[in-house]
């Protein structure tokens, strides 16, 4: 009789959870109404800098990009202009010779739909850079290369960290013109928290071998930036990269902005230096 019971057990149980389980649908962004998206960037280049606006899609949507069209954007009282091509809707540009000066503050200000959003951002000094070197990563083999065969190299700064204390830099990396680092995963970001000061070498970026040929022209970038950006990264890294890891994922959470009134994203003020090196194929 006992053994009788020890298996109906599991048996009944199973049919229990059967019998309980109840459908539930969950509104996931079906109904709220979209928010104002705002990505941005003034830099200390000449050039048109662009203010992009977007609004957010229901969750299902993961193929349309709802472009926020018929806004009035400036930055510093200086109007931007809507672009009228379909492939660049909701894009924004400043006039041609605009550009940041460094230790000058950055105001945007958006009227959409009724509603305004504001957002400030302050144009720190960057150090001049000196050189840039191409070198074997010779830490690769502990990483993974995205394809067999690849080699990386990283890129070597040199520049003078100033006395003054509070300065934040990203790094991104060109070949041949093309930006490369695009993901919130390959940004490279410091901080002078350690008090650092004078003369500075680090490798500050990298790339492989698949994304060059013989003679590519491998640009770093050094942008200042405020230490609210690292915060938008990381969280923007953690909350999409690294979603779901049971390891290295972290709590859901809200990505931080800088944007006021209700929009999400994030603009920023940069001073901008860059500098290149050649790489040729077969350089240890």
């Amino acid at each position: 009789m006992k053994k009788l019971i020890i298996y109906l057990f599991p048996i009944a149980f199973v049919f229990g959870m059967i019998s309980c389980q109840k459908p539930i649908d969950l509104d996931l962004f079906t109904k709220s109404e979209p928010i104002l998206v705002v990505e941005g960037q003034v830099t200390t280049d000449t050039m048109q800098h662009i203010v992009k606006l977007s609004l957010t899609n229901s969750y299902y949507d993961t193929t349309t990009l709802n472009a926020a069209t018929g806004a009035i954007v400036s930055i510093n009282n200086v109007a931007l202009v809507e672009s009228n091509n379909t492939d660049s809707a909701g894009f924004y540009y400043t006039p041609a010779d605009f550009y940041g000066e460094e230790g000058k503050t950055y105001n945007l200000e958006i009227s959409y739909n009724n509603k305004n959003y504001t957002s400030s951002s302050y144009l720190a000094p960057l150090p001049q850079i000196d050189s840039v070197t191409i070198g074997l990563n010779v830490f690769q083999f502990f990483f993974f290369i995205p394809q067999l065969g690849d080699t990386a190299y990283d890129l070597t700064i040199h520049y003078n960290e100033p006395d003054t204390l509070g300065n934040t830099y990203l790094f991104n990396v060109y070949i041949d013109g093309e930006l490369t680092t695009t993901n919130p995963r390959d940004k490279v970001y410091i901080d002078d928290e350690g008090a650092v000061t004078g003369p500075i070498y680090f490798s500050a970026q990298s790339f492989v071998t698949a994304d060059v040929v013989d003679s590519s022209i491998v640009t770093l970038e050094m942008l200042s930036i405020s230490p609210d950006l690292i915060k938008f990264y990381d969280t923007f890294f953690n909350q999409t990269d690294l979603s779901g890891n049971p390891f290295a994922g972290s709590p859901p959470a809200n990505i931080p902005t800088n944007i006021t009134g209700g929009a999400v994203g994030f603009f920023q003020a940069s001073a901008a230096r860059r500098i290149s090196s050649q790489y040729i194929v077969g350089m240890p």
